[in-house]
């Protein structure tokens, strides 16, 4: 158990085939992408963890933020920002506000961009079996 002045969280996402689970802890958010509109689709609270799953679409982009990079961006600023079509041109768009917050090293997220030819749902595998383990873990510290 950690001390009380210490604040840990975590944002995980798994994508098996063509569905995708998300973990958030804490304050962070996950975003979706479809067909040109951006929508909330997790907003964590303090000191809680939830949880989601969903199928992916051909041209889906999922964005996972942490509490500061959701607090950097609103959801407003974020869709005007999503006009590159790949991530790394995402990433390039959004990096000069990240670099010049004073919020320190916990702006971050993840951008993942889905195409027509998703993989096949893979057999259970090492990621899988961390991801079990963290969220067995997570369930005992509630």
């Amino acid at each position: 158990v950690l001390p009380s002045f210490y604040e840990f969280y975590f944002d995980l996402v798994k994508i098996m085939g063509e569905l995708a689970y998300v973990v958030i802890s804490g304050q962070g958010k996950a975003f979706l992408r479809r067909a040109g509109k951006l929508a909330t689709i997790l907003a964590g609270k303090k000191e809680e963890i939830i949880t989601g799953s969903g199928f992916l679409k051909k041209d889906d982009l999922l964005i996972i933020a942490t509490a500061k990079f959701a607090k950097l961006f609103s959801k407003d600023e974020l869709a005007d920002n999503l006009n590159g079509e790949r991530p790394a041109e995402i990433a390039e768009i959004l990096s000069p506000k990240i670099h010049e917050s004073s919020e320190g090293s916990g702006v971050a997220c993840i951008i993942l961009s889905f195409s027509s030819e998703l993989l096949p749902t893979p057999k259970l595998n090492i990621v899988q079996n961390i991801f079990r383990k963290i969220l067995n873990r997570s369930k005992r510290l509630i």
